[in-house]
């Protein structure tokens, strides 16, 4: 009989630590919650939008949001200076007439979409002014049903977990405070999806240099390397590039405008045995030039990107259409030399104006706040067609290119925003 009633005890006392636990986690995370709403912060608000007020809240009040950007992509907030304000006010005033609540979870600030359809009763806690605060806390009993079922079956699973973590936190630290674990956990989460997350829209600038690569098929006819000691050089010339594009899931579609040049240089000069007057006298020929060209490019550039934690990586291709100016050219430059290697052959010198641009690219880049991703890059440029030819050689100009470029991602909300702000 003793047996029996000791298991009985055994099992009673069992439950009831474990009730007593899971009720000092519940009354944990809702201390928690109001001493977060309850905290008096400065905060300078600046016009823009919600987006980024979240944003800037999130990494000044070390806090974690979790909410979709397609639902706070349409709203702006105006400025205001909050130099002591309750957290709750803060968050009252950016998301007044946005149609949009909020529900702490633990330390987790859930935006949720407000759908109530009437006047809740009294029994609600969120129609009692005197427990406002309380009306944002998520506890078992909350009624949630004006909430779609995705958005309550979130906020379930998030109160589960920061239960899990209460758990641990007060068995290892025996510390009740702030959780500072949901940070990092809704970090990693917004991380995974970043990529989705940017905006539809992107505008770019860059500024860098191309290393030329050239090719060169000389004529065989001409030995102009042993007999002038020719040297030929494509100089390093800066690189100057604006986009526009669509940001389609992991990929990026743009075209754009870019300005480099091209400046090649030759020198050389040998003895050659000429024909004046009826005797044959040896002269001197020099070749000596530095030609310098304009080129102008309508790129299309189709590239895929993953973002991993906020070091964005990049690789695609890029052709279009490239054109060419002619500037500071020394024309019939090799004219006395085949004019002495072939007595009586015409000299000729050609530039294309228009050519197909063809390359492959790759970028290294840091996401900064959610719009914004800044990269360094390095593309090689390779040219199936010819860009200048005389009749001593064949040049085809390839390089590499290295650039630093920053990239905004916006909606059609902040074109439009931008636009009347401009007005």
């Amino acid at each position: 009989m003793s047996k029996w009633v000791l298991l009985f005890l055994l099992t009673f006392t069992s439950f009831n630590l474990s009730a007593q636990t899971s009720a000092t986690e519940k009354d944990f995370l809702q201390n928690t919650s109001t001493s977060l709403l309850n905290r008096k912060i400065y905060f300078d608000c600046k016009s823009g939008s919600l987006d980024n007020a979240l944003i800037k809240l999130l990494s000044e009040q070390n806090i974690s949001i979790s909410y979709s950007y397609d639902r706070v992509k349409e709203f702006s907030v105006k400025a205001n200076l909050f130099q002591s304000a309750l957290f709750s006010q803060v968050l009252d005033y950016l998301l007044r007439d946005t149609g949009l609540n909020y529900i702490l979870v633990g330390n987790i600030i859930v935006i949720v979409p407000d759908e109530r359809q009437k006047e809740p009763e009294k029994y609600d806690t969120i129609v009692k002014s005197s427990e406002k605060v309380k009306a944002h806390i998520y506890t078992p009993n909350h009624n949630l049903e004006y909430l779609p079922y995705s958005e309550r079956r979130k906020i379930h699973r998030l109160y589960r977990e920061e239960l899990r973590w209460a758990a641990r936190f007060s068995r290892d630290k025996h510390v009740l405070g702030i959780n500072p674990d949901s940070v990092v956990k809704e970090v990693k989460k917004q991380n995974q999806k970043i990529s989705k997350d940017l905006p539809p829209f992107y505008f770019s600038l860059g500024i860098g240099f191309t290393e030329y690569k050239p090719l060169y098929r000389n004529n065989p006819k001409y030995e102009s390397v042993k007999e002038l000691k020719l040297s030929k050089v494509i100089s390093s010339t800066p690189i100057g590039s604006l986009g526009l594009g669509l940001h389609l899931g992991n990929f990026l579609i743009g075209t754009g405008f870019e300005v480099s040049s091209l400046q090649v240089k030759g020198h050389g000069g040998g003895l050659a045995l000429k024909l004046k007057n009826g005797r044959w006298e040896y002269e001197y020929i020099t070749v000596s030039y530095n030609d310098f060209y304009y080129i102008y490019s309508i790129p299309l550039q189709v590239s895929a990107f993953t973002i991993w934690k906020r070091f964005v990586l990049s690789g695609g291709v890029k052709t279009g259409i490239s054109f060419f100016q002619s500037e500071k050219v020394s024309k019939h430059k090799y004219s006395s030399y085949v004019e002495y290697k072939y007595n009586g052959e015409s000299y000729s010198e050609e530039t294309k104006k228009m050519a197909l641009l063809s390359a492959v690219e790759a970028n290294l880049g840091y996401l900064l706040g959610r719009q914004t991703i800044v990269s360094l890059g390095a593309s090689y440029n390779y040219n199936f067609q010819w860009f200048t030819k005389n009749t001593i050689y064949t040049l085809y100009p390839n390089g590499f290119t290295f650039d630093l470029s920053i990239s905004y991602f916006f909606s059609q909300y902040d074109l439009n925003n931008f636009l009347k702000i401009k007005k």
